[in-house]
């Protein structure tokens, strides 16, 4: 669990997890340089199977690096300090992989507010581009929330290449996932298990960042198959398109108009990529 300045949620999250009915768990908590009460509050669980460590503030994917390496189980499963799980969580999950021999899961769930009501869905069925092969799916569509995932340890026993990525930001889950469809395919499992939770505010302003962010995972996996070139420039016109409607509910006409205009920029560009792409690979 990476936490910086969560003390608004964080004895909620680490309550779900004291709540679980699989017992058999370790939770290793990273502050990432709060400087609130969040580690007092985590701190004041009395509860032996929680391991709490420190760090200067590195960012979430070296706190999640940092929690991997100090963790000692078979199996890794995610949490922020803000979200929660559902108690049958892991009791169900691992006996779906232990069962099958999966080693790659994840879950749906519901969306949360800042009072724990449930406002939405997590919709991991969601499938635009109509790709049914998971491991081509997750290259061009970040369908996998972070906090319904377990995996085998034995996936990442090379931490070198396969750990959260330092040098993305906000994108580093997507990323590892689609390195880890690559090694085995991932298994879905139909229950709500995980609540996400949506702060207001929450959305990154800085839309250029976020945009630059997915195309530098897109840039990094792209030689997976380059036959998914083309699907890959439509998931970032999409992510444009709803970023775009995000801004026109909230009534924010200034960003909507830079991120409106940016979007048909980028949408008549990676067609004209899309395009030049298809007739040199066509020629080959």
């Amino acid at each position: 669990m990476p936490v910086f300045n969560a003390e608004r949620f964080i004895k909620e999250s680490i309550s779900s997890v004291i709540n679980q009915i699989y017992s058999n768990w370790e939770l290793v908590i990273v502050d990432d340089g709060s400087t609130d009460s969040s580690m007092e509050i985590a701190a004041s669980f009395a509860d032996s199977r929680i391991k709490i460590y420190k760090q200067t503030n590195l960012g979430v994917a070296t706190a999640r690096n940092h929690a991997i390496e100090k963790s000692k189980g078979e199996y890794l499963a995610f949490l922020d300090s803000d979200d929660l799980w559902d108690k049958n969580k892991l009791s169900t999950q691992i006996s779906l992989m232990e069962e099958n021999n999966h080693k790659f899961t994840y879950t749906s769930g519901h969306i949360v507010d800042e009072n724990s009501y449930q406002i939405g869905e997590l919709n991991p069925t969601n499938n635009p581009f109509k790709i049914n092969n998971a491991s081509l799916r997750i290259l061009v569509h970040d369908y996998i929330s972070t906090l319904s995932v377990c995996i085998s340890k034995e996936l990442i026993t090379n931490k070198d290449k396969f750990i959260f990525d330092p040098f993305l930001h906000g994108t580093e889950d997507w990323d590892l996932w689609i390195r880890l469809s690559q090694l085995t395919t991932p298994a879905f499992l139909d229950i709500d298990l995980v609540s996400y939770r949506v702060v207001e505010n929450s959305l990154s302003n800085n839309f250029i960042s976020h945009i630059v962010e997915r195309r530098k995972v897109i840039s990094k996996n792209h030689h997976i198959s380059k036959k998914t070139f083309g699907l890959f420039n439509l998931a970032i016109i999409a992510h444009h398109r709803s970023f775009i409607g995000e801004y026109l509910r909230r009534r924010e006409f200034v960003k909507l108009f830079f991120s409106a205009s940016y979007f048909f920029l980028i949408l008549g560009l990676n067609l004209f990529q899309i395009l030049i792409f298809y007739i040199f690979y066509n020629k080959k």
